[in-house]
C-alpha cells in the first residue's frame, strides 16, 4: 500500500463514520443529492463543455499546453484509433475540457441540491432509530465515499498525465486500491464518451 491508498481508506472510513454519526434519515437525503448531483452532471455537462468551446478561450490554450508537453500516453486506452482522427491532441483537449465541464456542472447541481437539503432539514427531524438509523447512516457514507473516490478518480487521472504531476500517476499504477476507481470509473467513461461525441459532430 503507498499513500494513495491510506487515502483511499481515509476517505471511506471518515465516510462510514460520519455517515454512522449523522444517521440513514440525514444520510437518505445527502446521498440522493450526490446520486442526482452526478446524473444531472452527465446530462448537462456536454452543454457546459460545448459553452466552454464557445465562449472561452480554453480550447486553445489547452490545446497548445497538451502539443506542447506531448501528453498522450494516460489516454493511450481510449484514443479512438479506429475512428482515423487525424488530430490526437485534439481530442485529448476535449476529454480535459469535458472532465472540467463534468467538475463544473457538478458543482453547480450539488450546490444547488445542499440549499433544497438546508431548506428541507427540519422534515427530517424525527426521532432516532438508533441501531437501524446508524447503521443505515453507516452503509450510506460508505455508498457515497465511493462515488466521491470515483469522481476524484475521473477528474485526476488527465491532471496525472501532466509531466510535473508524473509523482501522481505513478502512486496511482502503485496502489493496491486504486484499479477499482480507476478500471471500473463509469464517470471517466462519460468524459470519453462525450469527448467523442463532441469531436465527431
Amino acid at each position: 500500500m503507498n499513500w494513495v491508498d491510506y487515502i483511499i481508506v481515509s476517505i471511506i472510513a471518515i465516510g462510514v463514520l460520519y455517515g454512522a454519526a449523522r444517521g440513514l434519515i440525514h444520510g437518505l437525503f445527502s446521498i440522493g443529492g450526490l446520486i442526482v448531483s452526478i446524473i444531472a452532471a452527465k446530462k448537462y455537462s456536454g452543454l457546459v463543455a460545448e459553452a466552454l468551446v464557445a465562449y472561452t478561450g480554453i480550447e486553445n490554450k489547452l490545446l497548445e499546453f497538451i502539443q506542447k508537453n506531448k501528453i498522450t500516453e494516460a489516454f493511450a486506452f481510449s484514443l479512438p484509433v479506429e475512428k482515423g482522427f487525424d488530430d490526437l491532441y485534439q481530442y485529448i483537449t476535449m476529454v480535459i475540457i469535458n472532465c472540467i465541464a463534468l467538475l463544473l456542472a457538478f458543482m453547480a447541481v450539488r450546490i444547488c441540491m445542499l440549499l433544497l437539503e438546508a431548506l428541507l432539514k427540519g422534515v427530517f427531524r424525527l426521532p432516532v432509530l438508533s441501531t437501524i438509523n446508524h447503521s443505515g447512516g453507516a452503509i450510506l457514507g460508505l455508498v457515497q465515499s465511493v462515488l466521491i473516490l470515483l469522481f476524484i478518480y475521473a477528474i485526476f487521472i488527465p491532471i496525472a498525465s501532466v509531466e510535473k504531476f508524473n509523482f501522481m500517476q505513478q502512486a496511482i499504477e502503485t496502489s493496491l486500491l486504486s484499479k477499482y476507481f480507476y478500471k471500473y470509473n463509469f464517470m471517466m467513461s462519460w468524459a470519453l464518451d462525450t469527448a467523442l461525441n463532441i469531436f465527431i459532430d
